[in-house]
C-alpha cells in the first residue's frame, strides 16, 4: 500500500510546483468585490460575461466536473480561461476563481479541487445576481 501524502511528495520532486497555502487561496477566491459605481458600458460587460458563462463556459464546466477522473491539464486550461474572462471583463471574483483552480491543479489538490468545481455554479449565480440588482 502506498500512502497518498507520500506519493504526491514523491511526485511533486519531478514536476514543477509551488507551495500555496489553500486556505489563503480560498478566502482570496471568495473575497466579495466592493465596487461603487458602475458604467452603461461596465453593465453592458458583465450581461456579455454572463452570456460566455453560461453559452460557453456552463458546458465545458459539466463535462470537467462529471468526468470520472480529473484531468489536470484541463482543469488548468479551464483555470486560466475564467481567471482571463475574469481580467478581461474587471470582474474579479471570477478571477480569483480561475486562480484558485489553476493553483489547486498545479498542487494535485484532490480535496479541494471538487469543492472549489462545484462552485463554480453559485459563482455565475452571484454574477447574475449582481447584474440584476445594478440594472433595476
Amino acid at each position: 500500500p502506498i500512502n497518498r501524502t507520500d506519493l504526491i511528495m514523491e511526485i511533486s520532486r519531478f514536476l514543477a510546483h509551488s507551495k500555496t497555502e489553500s486556505n489563503k487561496m480560498n478566502h482570496q477566491a471568495s473575497a466579495q468585490t466592493e465596487v461603487t459605481s458602475f458604467t452603461p458600458e461596465t453593465l453592458t460587460k458583465l450581461s456579455e460575461l454572463v452570456d460566455i458563462l453560461q453559452n460557453e463556459l456552463d458546458e465545458q464546466w459539466q463535462r470537467i466536473n462529471q468526468a470520472s477522473s480529473l484531468g489536470i491539464t484541463g482543469l488548468i486550461t479551464f483555470g486560466e480561461r475564467v481567471q482571463i474572462l475574469g481580467e478581461n471583463y474587471h470582474y474579479p471574483p471570477l478571477q480569483n476563481w480561475g486562480n484558485l483552480l489553476q493553483n489547486q491543479a498545479k498542487l494535485f489538490d484532490m480535496n479541494a479541487l471538487p469543492v472549489t468545481l462545484n462552485n463554480y455554479p453559485k459563482l455565475v449565480k452571484d454574477l447574475k445576481g449582481l447584474l440584476n440588482q445594478l440594472s433595476q
